[in-house]
C-alpha cells in the first residue's frame, strides 16, 4: 500500500517539476569541477520532498516527524535560492544556523551519549549540548551537499544511511514506537526511486538534486538521527549515530583538512573528495566510483555494529575516530595518483 501511493507520488511531482523547471530553466550546466557532460535539471530534492509530504498525508507519523519536515522545507527553500542565485558560502552557512536553531529550539538535541562505562552511567553532554547539535546538524548538511559530485552517490549514501538504521534498530534493545517504520519507508522509496531516475540513461531528461535536495536530505538525515537518539524516544544507542553517516563524516573532515593544509577555501569546489580521486584514477568510470564509495560506506556501517556489539559503546565511539586515521592516510596516497 504504502510503496504504490509513495511511487504514485513521485511520479506525479516529476512530471510537475520537470515541467516547471522548462519554465524557470533550474539547470546545472557543465563546468571543470562537474562530471556530467551536459546540462541536468536541479529538481531532485523539491520531488523527493514533495513526496514525501503527500505521503506523509495519507499514513499516520509522529508530532515530531512533522515539526522536523517543516523545518525542513526552510533548508530545501535555501538549497533552492542557492541553486538560481549562487548564495556565497558565508550567507548559507548563517541562513543554516537560523534554521538548526528551530530544531534545538525545540527540544531536538543531542543531550547525552548514553550509557558508555561499565557502571551504567548516562553520559550527558550539559552545556555542550546545543554546541555539539548544532555543529552536528551544520556539518551532516555540508557534508551530503560536499558529496554531491557523481550520478546517484550522495543520494545512495542517504539510503544507506536509512537502512543502517534499520540494520541497528533490528539488533537494538530498545523499543520502537508506531511512526517509525512508516516514516522511514516514506522517506526511503523516494530516495530509491530518484536514484534510479538519477543513474538511468533511460529517460530524455537527467535529474539531479541540487541544493535544494542535498541540502535537505543532509538536514533531515541528521534531525532523523537525532529525533530518535532522544532519551525519551530512543530506538538505536547514540554512539551508534556517526556511524550511519561514518562515510561523509570522513570525506567532509578530510576534505577540509586537505583544502585549509593547502590554503584553499574548504568551502570552495575541487578535486580533493574521494570520488573525485577516484573518478580520476579509473579513467572516469562513475559506476564503479559509485559502487566502490557505497561498499566502503556499507563497510563502516557493519564495522561500527560489530565494535559495539562485541566491544562495546565506548570502544565503538573510539573506533570511529580512529578509523578516519587511515581514511586520511589513503586519501593522501590517491592524491598523488589522482595528479
Amino acid at each position: 500500500m504504502i510503496f504504490f501511493f509513495v511511487i504514485c507520488f513521485f511520479i506525479i511531482f516529476t512530471s510537475i517539476f520537470i515541467f516547471i523547471s522548462n519554465l524557470l530553466n533550474l539547470n546545472e550546466e557543465v563546468t571543470k569541477n562537474k562530471i556530467h557532460l551536459k546540462p541536468a535539471k536541479l529538481i531532485g530534492g523539491l520531488i523527493i520532498f514533495s513526496t514525501i509530504i503527500f505521503s506523509q498525508l495519507i499514513f499516520e507519523v509522529s508530532n515530531y516527524f512533522l515539526y522536523v519536515l517543516a523545518v525542513s522545507f526552510l533548508m530545501l527553500s535555501l538549497g533552492f535560492l542557492d541553486d538560481i542565485f549562487n548564495i556565497s558560502y558565508i550567507k548559507r552557512i548563517f541562513f543554516q544556523i537560523l534554521i538548526a536553531s528551530l530544531i534545538i529550539g525545540n527540544s531536538i538535541n543531542i543531550n547525552d551519549l548514553g550509557m558508555i562505562l561499565d557502571n551504567n552511567t548516562v553520559i550527558y553532554l550539559g552545556f555542550f549540548t546545543y554546541l555539539i547539535t548544532l555543529l552536528s546538524i551544520i556539518g551532516l548538511t555540508n557534508a551530503i551537499n560536499f558529496i554531491d559530485g557523481i550520478d546517484g552517490l550522495a543520494a545512495s549514501i542517504v539510503l544507506n544511511s536509512f537502512l543502517t538504521i534499520l540494520l541497528y534498530v533490528y539488533f537494538s534493545d530498545y523499543d520502537t514506537n508506531n511512526f517509525f517504520y512508516t516514516e522511514i519507508t516514506i522517506v526511503i522509496l523516494p530516495i530509491l526511486f530518484f536514484i534510479f531516475l538519477n543513474i538511468s540513461n533511460l529517460f530524455k531528461y537527467k535529474i539531479f538534486l541540487g541544493d535544494s535536495g542535498s541540502n535537505f536530505l543532509g538536514f533531515f538525515l541528521s534531525c532523523f538521527l537525532i529525533l530518535y537518539t532522544l532519551e525519551d524516544n530512543r530506538i538505536i544507542h547514540p554512539v551508534l549515530a556517526p556511524w550511519c553517516v561514518a562515510y561523509p563524516v570522513y570525506d567532509m573532515l578530510n576534505v577540509i583538512i586537505e583544502r585549509t593544509s593547502n590554503k584553499k577555501n574548504p568551502f570552495l569546489r575541487d578535486n580533493s573528495h574521494l570520488h573525485s580521486k577516484l573518478y580520476l584514477i579509473f579513467n572516469n568510470n562513475q559506476l564503479f566510483v559509485l559502487a566502490s564509495i557505497l561498499l566502503i560506506s556499507i563497510f563502516m556501517s557493519f564495522f561500527g555494529l560489530i565494535v559495539f556489539m562485541f566491544m562495546g559503546p565506548l570502544f565503538s565511539l573510539l573506533s570511529f575516530v580512529i578509523l578516519f586515521i587511515p581514511y586520511f592516510i589513503i586519501n593522501k596516497i590517491l592524491s598523488k595518483h589522482a595528479k
